[in-house]
């Protein structure tokens, strides 16, 4: 499955993005190598199973200073194990028929040791569907999203609400895949406390400047939050602390993480029929 990168004609995005527009796509954050790889593989399959089209599948890092509680407790269970960019990717290549894969890579834990081009190369191989930089000097920024476009693979680029018009612009040209609209500011996982207006103003200049889809992502918790999001005009929408809470229970209390995110995958559902 794959998908084209951020071709620009003319200064104009012509990238193909990984989901319909107004598909009301749900993308759910999986942390490889949470509870092993093997866990890893299963949510996997939880996600075919229950109707998940994209999955952002995370490569473990220190020093995650942008997630919260929930999601950094996962990077360093992750990390007790061993788990590095070469355990995820045959979980890519496994799966990559059946779902949208984006590859979350830190820069400086999995790309700066192995080199971008080499981790471009096999995130494309694999089969993801994009991938999504993390802590990327702005120095960098200009030669990675070139290296990408080189081998036709997809980069993710995010955006804020106080996101200059000019660095906005920057970001949706260069982008494939889909924007992440982050809606707001603070660590993955907190109260929902997110200036609705500059969002919504926010995703109506991107619209008028790239024709990517939307997805909208941080502090995603509930249908409602879901709902919420959809009606702003988002695409997609990306819950990661929600879910790994759920699968975080189940590896604490020794019962089955799989089992968690089927439930919790289908009280969203259950809350949508009767939202």
């Amino acid at each position: 499955m794959s998908f084209s990168n951020a071709a620009v004609q003319n200064g104009e995005n012509t990238a193909v993005g990984i989901v319909d527009i107004s598909s009301r796509s749900l993308c759910i954050l999986l942390m490889a190598g949470d509870g092993g790889i093997d866990n890893t593989r299963k949510l996997l399959q939880v996600c075919v199973d229950e109707g998940v089209q994209v999955v952002e599948l995370c490569v473990p890092f220190p020093n995650a200073f942008t997630d919260g509680e929930v999601l950094q407790r996962a990077h360093q269970r992750a990390l007790d194990v061993g788990t590095e960019l070469e355990c995820c990717l045959p979980l890519v290549e496994e799966f990559s028929d059946q779902l949208k894969i984006v590859l979350l890579v830190d820069y400086s834990h999995s790309v700066r040791p192995r080199g971008a081009a080499g981790v471009l190369r096999a995130a494309k191989t694999s089969g993801c569907a994009a991938i999504l930089p993390h802590g990327l000097p702005p120095r960098l920024r200009e030669e990675f999203y070139q290296a990408a476009a080189e081998i036709d693979l997809s980069v993710v680029g995010t955006v804020y609400p106080n996101t200059d018009s000019q660095t906005r612009k920057n970001v949706l040209r260069q982008s494939g895949g889909f924007i992440y609209l982050v809606s707001q500011f603070g660590k993955s996982g907190g109260s929902v406390q997110t200036d609705q207006k500059a969002v919504s103003e926010t995703l109506f200049a991107i619209r008028q400047e790239t024709a990517l889809p939307v997805a909208i992502g941080f502090g995603l918790k509930t249908q409602k939050d879901l709902d919420a999001a959809f009606q702003q005009g988002a695409d997609m929408c990306i819950v990661g602390s929600a879910a790994t809470a759920a699968t975080e229970r189940a590896i604490q209390m020794n019962t089955s993480p799989r089992r968690a995110l089927t439930g919790f995958l289908r009280q969203l559902k259950e809350d949508e029929k009767h939202g």
